[in-house]
């Protein structure tokens, strides 16, 4: 009669089943950290917490003077049209505002920590504000710690045309792309078509 030994086998799957495990509680661990260092900036955010993609709007539109979340007029809408399109799939977004109505503006601090916290793979500024809010917090991310990256972050500071409206970098691990005030170029199709095809920039 032939034996098998299954030993190897049941040991492997042993194995594989307390690696599930682990990851299922490190999983668990991050969401409750992201949960708790999100909760003091509810005000300002939107959408999905560690999704992909990051969108950050400096100045309150129609939809958040009216008392709405951020993003929830029709950029909002044009937005999630636009990177559905261009292979980022549906709700893989979270939306941060930098100075929305009666709440105190984000200092370049809080908008690095926020970053950190939702660790995007893409940033996508969109106005003015926002850019020069994100700049700032990049910067202020390197002055604590010594990166390859200062030589980029110290060219954006002394050379702003390196990251101008319509330019896609790479930056700090993550691409970051600046729009130049999105949800007034949704007005006439000459800036929509400007927007869109700087937005395919992203494409997957």
């Amino acid at each position: 009669m032939l034996l098998v030994d299954n030993s190897t086998d049941t040991e492997a799957v042993e194995l594989d089943s307390k690696y599930a495990e682990r990851l299922q509680l490190l999983a668990e661990q991050y969401q409750t950290g992201m949960k708790s260092g999100l909760q003091p900036f509810k005000a300002y955010l939107a959408g999905s917490p560690g999704a992909d993609v990051l969108l950050i709007k400096g100045l309150a539109g129609a939809a958040e003077l009216a008392g709405k979340a951020v993003l929830s007029g029709k950029d909002g809408k044009a937005l999630q049209a636009a990177l559905t399109s261009l292979g980022w799939g549906t709700d893989n977004w979270c939306a941060i505002i930098c100075s929305p109505p009666d709440y105190p503006i984000l200092s370049a601090g809080q908008l690095h920590q926020l970053i950190e916290i939702l660790d995007p793979l893409l940033i996508i500024t969109l106005d003015a504000s926002a850019r020069q809010k994100t700049q700032d917090a990049l910067v202020e991310s390197s002055n604590s710690r010594q990166t390859a990256d200062q030589a980029a972050l110290l060219s954006l500071t002394t050379t702003p045309a390196a990251w101008r409206a319509g330019a896609e970098i790479y930056l700090m691990g993550r691409h970051l792309l600046a729009l130049d005030d999105f949800e007034s170029s949704l007005e006439n199709n000459s800036s929509k078509q400007r927007v869109w095809a700087e937005l395919k920039q992203i494409a997957r």
